[in-house]
């Protein structure tokens, strides 16, 4: 057993013990939370002694309390044993982890690189026992820290033992999990008077006396006064984090210039290289200078210097050195930090630092740097890159625009609420005709289970106009796909969905090669599916998927095939689009997909293929941290009830349906009507389940959806032959026929066809569409 010795930290020290007693098995997962200086490195440190004690292999980082860490770089640090292992990972995951750690270039997105992650820990979790001990979790960077989410969620999985400190409050990211936790609070009375004695037994009994007052159980408070001299009290916060921060400014506010100067520069710097602090403190103090002028800095146990490399003796020395310098001085520090750094993303970043206002040069410096982080896969750091860059445009089109592309990165994080607050400062701004079409466009986003607004349909029409009057055709065909979403989702009326496609045509006739455009095919199927089957049809039954490479062209294709009822060329361009994207490791739009693959084949009977593509679809969900898509959560609930569980798929459909109803969101209310009717009929409520099959294909009904009927005329035959409504059931397909004459979609014309045979066969003689 290892030998531990902490004062008052007996009941933490047994918890992890515990952990590699054989009492657990692998994949525990701990937060040691406390205040600063409470001692939770200390217990750090014990669990990796107890891990490599029973032979376990102990993957460590930490954060540092600056803005500047690059991405990826604490995980990177983490995983640095395993990444010789490498090779044995599938491309896409070994792209994805090298341009993570800046070793090649390729776009991965946040979930394939944690799942790139996971296959690397789940690799050496099978040679033996791995742990991961994670320090100062709150200040690790944004990508890192998401890794670590995405980890502690998943450890008994893999399985690996995690053990990380943070401070009183979980990060946000962190937030998402429930950890078991140990709350490291400051010592007892008891064991605070048993510290003192033994690290400083020569004191005076009232010095004694004081120091347990102001320490008030406080360990770092305990050791770190008792050796210096008194100081005096903090004003306004006279707790022990506040004491110890305000000593340590004193401390070096007494020392030479000189040794301040580098020390502030070592406190703004983020990745503690001695040659890097001390080049830019010669930038700052005006002369060169070396190690050796550290020499009291070390003596006054502030910094140690250990080969090439500098780090503080506690986080509270760097944040107490930074609270007791002004900000003039600490914007010096940055900008002599930035003239000597080669990182582009560093220099940009200190520089900005390094401003108090607005700053074209410093803002353009800044901006440049998204590139290269998007080929990282660091989106959260290039939203925040973008922010800082808007904050210092000195023009307000240009600050718009930034803002703008930061709400369009934090729209494929799933981030809505920072995707309305982006492009609600935006509009604040004076914009380009463009800029203000992108923000509407972005707007839409959030739209998704909005109500039925006709208003909205002409507007984002209108905005599409735009659009294409000032020469961005792409951006013009996503604000007319927008705006036939939502003729989709609620019913918006035949002279809203007219306007869409008028809009389309019109472009059309503008620019004949845009008929050949996925999105413009999208727009004519969802706005008008019926009116505009024929061109739909007609264009897909001309295309090769196979001669595809654009997986977004394709899912779009798949959108515009469904929208119509031609759900098997449908489903054979989003296997083609699902097959590049897992090949391109795009999990991202590889989500989307799959919500369509569900939908489409459920309609084709495919209960098999839907089931596995909702899985999946909802694994990725869960990888990247977003919602399931309403179209999965809706598909999920029609499966349960095509395989019988109706309880389970109404329980779901009763959570959505009274928003579903006030909000007039047509697609949803059919799936719900559907389900209702599925059910009556396989319990044998024949006249209830005809009823409610009625009504989807009344227009003047609630869940009538102009579209999605095709796909309940079999069963509405078939509760009419066995609730005796035959005759009714005759007349209300004559509008299913006259609807066949405009359209070509195979699955109106399949359907229609089953019905027939379903009513001309009689009672005992249908059979059941599913």
């Amino acid at each position: 057993m290892v030998s531990v010795n902490l004062y008052g930290r007996d009941d933490e020290v047994r918890v992890l013990a515990r952990i590699w007693a054989g009492d657990g098995p692998p994949g525990q997962v701990l937060a040691v939370r406390g205040e600063p200086g409470t001692g939770k490195t200390a217990l750090l440190s014990v669990a990796e002694r107890l891990a490599r004690a029973y032979g376990a292999l102990v993957l460590r980082t930490g954060g540092v309390e600056v803005a500047a860490r690059p991405p990826f770089a604490c995980l990177e640090e983490l995983l640095r044993p395993l990444l010789q292992g490498l090779p044995g990972l599938d491309p896409p995951e070994r792209r994805a982890l090298l341009s993570a750690f800046e070793l090649a270039r390729s776009f991965p997105e946040q979930a394939l690189v944690h799942r790139s992650v996971a296959r690397l820990l789940s690799r050496a979790s099978r040679q033996r026992r791995v742990l991961l001990v994670v320090d100062d979790a709150q200040w690790l960077d944004a990508q890192t820290l998401e890794a670590v989410a995405f980890i502690a969620e998943r450890a008994r999985e893999l399985p690996v033992d995690l053990v990380c400190a943070m401070g009183t409050r979980y990060p946000r990211p962190l937030e998402r999990g429930r950890w078991p936790e140990i709350t490291v609070g400051r010592l007892s009375a008891h064991d605070a008077e048993r510290l003192l004695r033994q690290h400083a037994p020569t004191l005076s009994s009232a010095r004694r006396r004081t120091l347990l007052r102001e320490a008030a159980g406080h360990p770092l408070a305990l050791l770190e006064l008792s050796s210096r001299q008194p100081m005096p009290a903090d004003r306004g916060d006279d707790s022990p984090v506040s004491r110890l921060e305000g000593m340590f400014g004193l401390v070096a506010a007494d020392l030479p210039r000189p040794v301040r100067d580098i020390l502030l520069v070592a406190a703004v710097d983020d990745s503690g290289d001695l040659r890097e602090v001390l080049d830019a403190a010669a930038r700052l103090i005006g002369r060169e200078v070396d190690e050796s002028v550290l020499t009291s800095a070390v003596e006054g146990r502030l910094l140690r210097v250990l080969d090439t490399w500098v780090e503080f003796t506690h986080p509270l020395v760097r944040s107490g050195l930074l609270r007791g310098e002004s900000p003039a001085r600490r914007q010096c520090a940055h900008r002599a930090l930035a003239d000597v750094l080669a990182d582009p993303y560093r220099r940009a970043w200190h520089r900005a630092q390094a401003e108090s206002g607005p700053n074209g040069e410093a803002a353009d410096l800044l901006d440049a740097t998204t590139g290269d982080l998007l080929a990282r896969g660091a989106v959260s750091s290039a939203i925040v890159v973008l922010r800082r860059a808007a904050a210092l445009t000195t023009r307000g089109t240009e600050r718009g625009s930034r803002l703008l592309r930061a709400a369009e990165l934090a729209v494929q994080l799933g981030q809505e609420d920072l995707v309305d607050l982006l492009v609600t400062t935006a509009l604040r701004q004076e914009l380009t005709v463009l800029d203000r079409a992108k923000a509407q466009w972005l707007l839409e986003t959030l739209s998704e289970g909005a109500p039925a607004d006709v208003a909205r349909v002409w507007e984002l029409c209108e905005v599409a106009a735009d659009a294409a009057w000032a020469g961005d055709e792409n951006l013009a065909l996503d604000l007319l796909l927008s705006a036939a979403l939502r003729c989709w989702r609620a019913e918006s009326g035949p002279l809203a969905r007219a306007a869409v496609v008028d809009g389309a045509e019109l472009m059309g006739e503008a620019c004949p090669p845009l008929r050949d455009n996925a999105r413009w095919l999208a727009v004519l199927g969802v706005a008008e599916p019926v009116a505009s089957g024929r061109t739909v049809c007609a264009a897909l039954d001309a295309l090769r998927p196979a001669e595809v490479e654009d997986p977004h062209a394709l899912r779009l294709l798949g959108m515009a095939a469904h929208a119509v009822g031609h759900d098997v060329r449908a489903a054979e361009v989003l296997d083609r689009a699902a097959q590049l994207l897992r090949a391109q490791g795009r999990v991202g739009p590889l989500a989307q997909v799959l919500a369509l693959q569900v939908v489409v084949h459920t309609e084709l009977g495919h209960l098999e293929r839907a089931e596995v593509a909702a899985q999946e679809a909802v694994q990725l969900a869960r990888d990247s941290g977003r919602p399931v898509s309403a179209e999965v959560s809706m598909y999920q609930a029609r499966l349960w009830a095509r395989r019988g569980d109706t309880e389970l798929a109404l329980r779901q459909f009763a959570e959505t349906e009274p928003s579903a109803r006030a909000n007039h969101l047509n697609s949803v209310l059919f799936c719900v009507q559907r389900v209702k009717a599925e059910s009556a009929f396989v319990q044998g409520r024949y006249e209830e389940a005809y009823r409610t099959c009625r009504t989807l294909l009344d227009s003047r009904a609630p869940g009538y959806h102009p579209r999605l009927w095709f796909d309940a005329l079999g069963l509405f035959a078939e509760t009419a032959v066995r609730s005796g409504n035959a005759l009714d059931a005759r007349l209300m397909l004559r509008n299913a026929e006259h609807m066949s004459l405009i359209t070509p979609a195979p699955l109106l014309r399949m359907q229609l066809a089953h019905a027939r045979d379903v009513l001309a066969a009689g009672p005992g003689k249908s059979q059941s569409n599913d």
